[in-house]
Formats: C-alpha cells, structure tokens, sequence
C-alpha cells in the first residue's frame, strides 16, 4: 500500500504497521528538503525495536512558561508516552531495516486533549553514521480545526506553530533548533532537531559524548562554524 505525504514526496512504506485515524508511522522520500536529496543516510539499518524504544524513552522535557518561554519552574517528564514509545520502536524496527540510503521515516501522532482540542505530535527519523537525528516538527501542538489537523496529517515535517517544551539536556545527544532542512514553517514556528548516539550512549562520558556529536555534525557541514564554535563553547565551560 502506497501513500502520497505532502512535504516529502513520493510512495511510503508502512512496515507492517497498521495505520491508525490517530496515529501512523511511515517512510517517505524527504524531496522538499533540498540538504536531505544532497545526502546519504545510514539506512538500511538493523536494530531491534527495545533499543529503539530505550533511545526514545531517555528524551524528557520541561513546559515553557510566561511571556519569556522559561522552563525553569518546570519538572522534567517523558518525551513520549509509553504507548507512543511501543508504537514508535515497533515502526523503527521495521521500517529502519527496509528503507534507502535517500529515504527518511516520518510520523503522526494525535490524542484528545482536556481543553477539547487535539493534541498533535509530529516528525521524523533519520541515521547518519552512529547518530539517530528525532525531528520534532510539531509537539503536542494544540489544534481546533480539522482542517488544520489534516493538513498537519498530510504534511508531517511541517511545523505548524511554537513549540510549548523544551528538550531536557542530556549526556547522550545536541539539540539543534535550527530549520538546516529547510522545510516550510510559519515565521514564529521552530523545528527541534535531536541528535542521539544510535550505538551505545550509556558508554560514552558526558563530556566526550556531546563533543563528538558536535564535530559530528561540523564535518557533515550539518551546523555552521560559529554555531559549532558556540555549542562547543558551552559544553566546555558546562564540564
């Protein structure tokens, strides 16, 4: 079974996953992001779907808060749901292992939210050497529209408005919020991008750990030379 995504282009892939009206997770061809055509990602790649889920249950994140979006006040708390992490795992087990060198895994996640609107958590997934890069285009972003959800459905690495969390530092991975695959988003919209040791992060010290996914991604020419020099600037000064 075939499916068009806008944003990404082409047929998908499923992987065996039952698509749901609330949630789906599929490959796609990123073609609307002109850095993706020009790269070649670490896929296929074999990894069983526990590893995949303990990659994604160390992410947490704090709510931001007031005018200034500080998170300060905030209690750390799961990225995903643990429901969401059985789903996602599952889809990464076996989609990870099928697709190309030119194709990324994408998906949809939706539930109903207290204040009656949807609440919607979109992105993406993709390998380049040891690192898995989590594209968050959207995280429990509110909607009311149904057009609105639909159009997010249809088009899952677009973000759609400001993100309300911020991602928990950790030993294991750099957060990017630059958009360096430049996908469409409204101006105030930003696009968080997580890079993890995909091998063993458990191994790595924190200092050493952050400091290779940096030079990682300046080699990639992934991050500019200011931006890197900054990061490094304060994981150095953090140690």
């Amino acid at each position: 079974m075939a499916a068009a995504v806008l944003g990404c282009g082409g047929p998908s892939r499923h992987g065996g996953m039952t698509e749901q009206p609330d949630r789906y997770i599929r490959s796609v061809f990123p073609s609307e992001s002109v850095p993706a055509r020009t790269q070649n990602f670490r896929h296929p790649v074999e990894r069983s779907k526990t590893e995949w889920g303990r990659l994604l249950s160390l992410l947490q994140v704090k709510r931001l808060h007031g005018f200034l979006r500080s998170s300060q006040d905030s209690e750390p708390e799961p990225a995903f749901r643990q429901d969401e992490i059985a789903y996602l795992s599952e889809g990464l087990e076996s989609l990870l292992s099928q697709i190309g060198p030119h194709e990324w895994v994408v998906f949809y996640l939706s539930a109903p939210h207290e204040t009656g609107a949807t609440e919607l958590t979109t992105g993406g997934f993709f390998l380049l050497d040891n690192h898995l890069h989590v594209l968050l285009a959207n995280y429990r972003h509110l909607v009311t529209i149904p057009e609105q959800t639909h159009a997010i459905k249809q088009a899952p690495l677009s973000a759609a408005g400001t993100i309300a969390y911020s991602i928990v530092p950790h030993k294991s991975w750099t957060v990017i919020t630059e958009n360096r695959w430049g996908f469409s988003k409204p101006p105030l919209a930003r696009l968080v991008e997580i890079v993890m040791d995909a091998e063993t992060p458990q191994e790595e010290s924190e200092f050493a750990g952050k400091l290779k996914a940096l030079k990682h991604l300046r080699e990639q020419d992934l991050i500019s030379e200011k931006e890197y020099q900054r990061k490094r600037g304060d994981i150095l000064k953090a140690f």
